[in-house]
């Protein structure tokens, strides 16, 4: 055990201060006293053994195994993504991945290929279940044939070795009924990208060469998933037009869309926003709309999250792209980032560590930069360090930091500054429970 040297410290009144312990999740009211022994604490022994317990229960002692360090482990991928087409129906004003503008489409051959190895490794590692997803900067089903015979190639494979398999689809639910209903019957759950409202969701999402609504397509299919009881989970793109009307948002999705979760997701300037000028809302703004969404999300029954807000878990690096997700790209690459999904992208060289080989029906791959990857956690990230969401940004989204032109670099910007402000008035919230 040691003094944990991530702890940060926020007066209050009346001679009271609040510390925050993000390692073991904990935030305490202690007094000028406590606080004077830990200032002057180097080591354990420095704090009186009467008082050991308290600084234990205030967290502000750790152990070397409350420290999240995963282990780099061989590549054996049980979930496969699958990035089926660049081409897109919609044209959305900050589409990340301009869809649309190209139309790879991905071998068959290559999808079918990243089946058959999950279910590979699923048996050698006595795995019960296999996973595979399909996203990508296109819209999924825009590659049909590819989509389905896919997955009727994945329950078939899984069915022959005694394995379950859940198909996943990130998608923005603009079909024909022929293809809707093959949809419910096919798929496991799906991540539904709508953004509100009709003004909104036409706005921000309208469909190619078309004064059709996506607004009344995607609201069509919703009616339908609730006729079917089929899962799936909103998520909102937020832009600096929609981040003052999100307690409007939450009402819309929960007596509207009717759904249990939504995800509210604020727009990173980049790809199609560079042409349309779409930006990311300020991050007061921001910050202070989602609390009052969060209390009304409350009153209404329904969860709302955001990936620049979470304090209940611990973790070092941001996510998956660390050299853990197999993603298939239309072009046989491997991509750890599902935002990276173009050879042309600069940041291919980052994010690509393996490619299908048509004359093995393999895929190679290039074990030193997955291990590259990986080494990408926040200890590893200077600026990082005196950050007290550290340990729950872990060092925040891997291609929005290299855009800028270095993995590890964490330049400051906005994204920085709404995690701060998200995670100091969550703390305060949590502690006016305890007259804070």
């Amino acid at each position: 055990m040691r003094i944990a040297k991530e702890i940060f410290v926020k007066p209050l009144e009346d001679d009271r201060f609040v510390i925050y312990s993000p390692l073991l999740r904990k935030v305490s009211v202690v007094n000028q006293g406590f606080l004077s022994v830990l200032k002057q604490a180097s080591n354990l022994d420095d704090i009186p053994p009467e008082q050991l317990k308290l600084f234990q229960d205030a967290g502000v002692i750790v152990r070397e195994e409350d420290i999240p360090r995963p282990q780099f482990e061989p590549f054996n991928p049980t979930t496969a993504t699958i990035f089926t087409t660049s081409d897109c129906n919609l044209r959305c004003v900050y589409c990340y991945g301009n869809a649309g503008e190209e139309k790879k489409t991905i071998s068959l051959d290559v999808a079918l290929a990243s089946v058959d190895l999950v279910v590979k490794n699923a048996l050698k590692l006595k795995v019960p279940r296999i996973g595979v997803s399909f996203h990508g900067e296109g819209e999924p089903t825009f590659a049909w044939d590819i989509f389905t015979k896919t997955i009727e190639y994945v329950r078939e494979e899984a069915r022959k070795n005694g394995l379950k398999a859940r198909i996943n689809l990130s998608s923005n639910g603009v079909y024909s009924q022929e293809k809707l209903d093959w949809i419910v019957n096919n798929v496991d759950v799906i991540g539904l990208s709508i953004d509100g409202p009709k003004d909104i969701q036409d706005k921000q999402r309208p469909l190619y060469k078309s004064s059709a609504s996506s607004y009344e397509a995607v609201m069509a299919t919703v009616e339908r998933f609730h006729q079917e009881n089929f899962d799936f989970l909103p998520r909102a793109t937020i832009t600096k037009e929609s981040a003052g009307r999100l307690d409007e948002l939450v009402r819309f999705f929960a007596l509207e869309v009717r759904a249990k979760k939504v995800h509210f997701e604020p727009v990173y300037v980049t790809g199609r926003c560079l042409i349309t000028n779409s930006r990311s809302p300020k991050p007061k703004e921001f910050s202070e709309n989602y609390f009052k969404a969060l209390d009304l999300a409350k009153e209404l029954g329904i969860e709302v999250r955001t990936s620049l807000l979470n304090l209940d878990g611990i973790k070092n690096s941001f996510c998956g792209a660390t050299g853990r997700n197999f993603g298939l790209t239309p072009e046989g690459y491997i991509s750890s980032c599902f935002e990276v999904t173009s050879k042309s992208d600069s940041r291919s060289d980052v994010f690509f560590y393996g490619k299908y080989n048509p004359e093995t029906g393999a895929f190679d791959i290039d074990e030193k930069q997955r291990e590259f990857l990986f080494s990408r956690t926040v200890e590893n990230m200077k600026a990082c360090q005196d950050c007290f969401v550290k340990w729950s940004c872990a060092g925040d989204c891997l291609a929005k930091a290299s855009s800028e032109g270095d993995l590890f670099a964490q330049n400051e910007y906005s994204r920085c500054e709404t995690r701060r402000l998200l995670a100091h008035k969550a703390i305060e919230r949590e502690m006016k429970k305890y007259g804070g």
